[in-house]
């Protein structure tokens, strides 16, 4: 995402009327074991609510969504043992969504936008605990049986292998879907060189859309 396209994102999610269980506004950050519980919250709130994305944002104030800028630096903020703060989220997040992080000035302001995976099959933990988003706050999922219940049963999954790979980036967006849904740990290596997808297809496991 280049930095047009995230301006682009900040705006229209400022454009919400409210904090929804997809998407919370932080002014700044707390402590690292407070935002871990805040991502897995988001991501099992994006399955419920069948959303590509879930999304925390540092720098916007709250209940007027305005734009005050940010003190946190997600690259310099560490975990808990001194370790870096992704690596150490990463670790503790189970199973691994994903996330990616970002950062731009916007309005002369600094803003921090974590951009969040949606749980697929299994509730996302932080710690062994899975969270959930109930309005604009955090709890446990384990007090919600009813959402712990249609995340476990894979209501909100998509078959994404039964899909046509869209247009001519279909290998692009093949890799994507390989790491949103993890599969990256289920062969226990990660999706990042183009000759294995074009070793899987030439062994007829996948096939490229024809023109």
């Amino acid at each position: 995402m280049n930095e047009a396209e995230l301006i682009a994102l900040i705006e229209h999610l400022c454009k919400e009327q409210d904090e929804t269980e997809w998407l919370e506004f932080k002014e700044n950050y707390s402590e690292s074991d407070a935002l871990g519980e805040d991502l897995s919250a988001l991501a099992n709130s994006a399955c419920r609510y069948k959303k590509d994305k879930a999304y925390l944002v540092f720098g916007i104030e709250n209940k007027t969504h305005n734009v005050v800028g940010t003190s946190f630096n997600p690259y310099r903020a560490k975990g808990k043992g001194n370790q870096d703060l992704q690596i150490w989220l990463t670790s503790l997040l189970q199973p691994n969504m994903g996330f990616q992080i970002y950062t731009c000035l916007y309005e002369n302001n600094s803003i921090v936008l974590f951009e969040i995976n949606p749980a697929v099959d299994y509730p996302v933990r932080f710690k062994g605990v899975a969270h959930i988003r109930i309005g604009s706050c955090t709890t446990k999922l384990s007090n919600h049986p009813e959402i712990e219940r249609i995340i476990w049963e894979g209501k909100n999954k998509t078959d994404w292998s039964a899909e046509i790979c869209p247009g001519r980036h279909s290998l692009t967006w093949m890799k994507r879907q390989f790491e949103k849904h993890d599969w990256n740990l289920r062969i226990n290596s990660p999706i990042r060189n183009p000759r294995l997808i074009h070793g899987m297809m030439s062994n007829s496991l996948i096939k490229q859309k024809s023109p």
